[in-house]
């Protein structure tokens, strides 16, 4: 490689991050919910957008993702960025629940361009100049710069929302433009020039499916990031800033308070590992499930310091749930079957959270927010107990 090249591979890497950084100030990410319920939409209004979004990502994650091998992952981040742009201007100008379903679609297709593409751009930048080995620092880096994108937009956020509701989406849609226009100065690390096949692609999806749901051990690891994860999908989507407000925090303290739980995330995950060793796996793993009944319970309180206490117990668990999972993956399935099971766990869960979603927003509406939270609790609760008494026989068939 000559010095040129080698020089256009490195501004890749820090324009990666610009990019990155750009990705996270989402100003919209706090305020999203008391702009819907401004706007005069209902819960199931909201529960259609997320199932449709859901929907179009089951449906197009897979084929979007062959389509980036086809054209580059590069150009795929592009339109992603475009489609995010094009997308959250849309939510800043629209004013009836048809507008915001048309939204689903155009973001739902953003994140299936973007799923997988930048992983996969910052790694062969970096292995172009043979420094794959720095990934996981040069990532970090990249991450922890992300994380001061987001603090700016959840202080931002709150603020032009009091100077107008619109202004948030409409100065992230553009954001997001301007990335786009970063990202066109990048260059594509390596051309594959394998020919594009989709029926080839949903061919190994169906063996992947197959394998997933025949072998017992990654089934179970399936489920549980599915219900493991359905609090964050239901809280930050419908909850989280209606229950504050009810309670007394106002939008305008909605800056410090999120730049709060966003540090407590951090420190969840800088003592992940600390957190697995003192607790051994399958205590960690049940006690995260138990920690969700009890905030989905105590979410519905109704009061002030329990329940900002119990979202800073979320955040907490959010910011080392991951990492404990990847672990979990890594230690219980070999290295040529770990991204079959991330790609159908993807699948299943966007599948799932399609009826889901519209379940819990039209049972918001019919009964009340606080009774939806209890009905969740209890129904986490189950589910819990059945994930691990069929772990327990999972452990004993396999110590036989």
């Amino acid at each position: 490689m000559d010095v040129k090249e080698k020089e256009v591979m490195n501004r890749n890497i820090w324009k990666f991050g610009l990019y990155n950084f750009i990705d996270h100030i989402r100003m919209i990410w706090m305020i999203k919910t008391l702009f819907l319920l401004w706007l005069g939409f209902s819960f199931t209004n909201m529960s259609i957008h997320e199932s449709i979004l859901a929907l179009v990502i089951f449906l197009f994650e897979v084929p979007l993702g062959a389509l980036a091998d086809f054209i580059g992952k590069r150009k795929a981040i592009i339109i992603s960025a475009g489609l995010h742009g094009i997308g959250f201007m849309l939510m800043g100008i629209m004013n009836v629940p048809v507008h915001y379903y048309f939204i689903a679609i155009i973001t739902g297709l953003a994140f299936s361009f973007f799923s997988g593409s930048d992983v996969a751009l910052l790694y062969d930048s970096l292995k172009k100049v043979n420094r794959e080995k720095e990934y996981k620092k040069v990532r970090g880096r990249i991450n922890a710069v992300g994380q001061v994108g987001s603090i700016i937009g959840v202080f931002v956020g709150p603020a032009l929302y009091l100077v107008n509701p619109r202004l948030g989406f409409l100065l992230t849609g553009a954001i997001y433009l301007l990335g786009a226009i970063v990202l066109l100065t990048m260059k594509e690390p390596y051309i594959h020039p394998h020919k594009f096949t989709l029926k080839k692609h949903w061919q190994q999806t169906i063996e992947s499916l197959k394998f997933s749901f025949k072998n017992i051990q990654v089934r179970w690891i399936i489920f549980y990031f599915f219900v493991g994860h359905i609090i964050y999908e239901l809280v930050f989507a419908f909850f989280q800033q209606p229950i504050l407000t009810n309670v007394g925090v106002t939008v305008k303290y909605f800056g410090i308070l999120f730049a709060v739980m966003m540090g407590i995330r951090a420190i969840g995950a800088y003592f992940a590992d600390h957190i697995e060793k003192l607790l051994k796996e399958n205590l960690t793993l049940l006690l995260v499930l138990l920690s969700q009944v009890a905030i989905f319970w105590f979410l519905a309180s109704g009061n002030l310091f329990v329940v900002v206490s119990f979202i800073g117990l979320l955040y907490f668990i959010y910011g080392f749930e991951d990492i404990i999972l990847e672990d979990y993956i890594n230690a219980h399935i070999s290295s040529n079957k770990r991204a079959t099971v991330l790609s159908v766990q993807s699948m299943f869960h966007n599948a799932m959270m399609t009826i889901i979603f519209i379940v819990v927003g039209k049972a918001i509406d019919i009964f009340s927010m606080g009774t939806t939270l209890r009905y969740i609790s209890m129904a986490l609760l189950l589910f819990t107990l059945i994930l691990f008494t069929f772990k327990k026989g999972l452990v004993s068939k396999f110590q036989a």
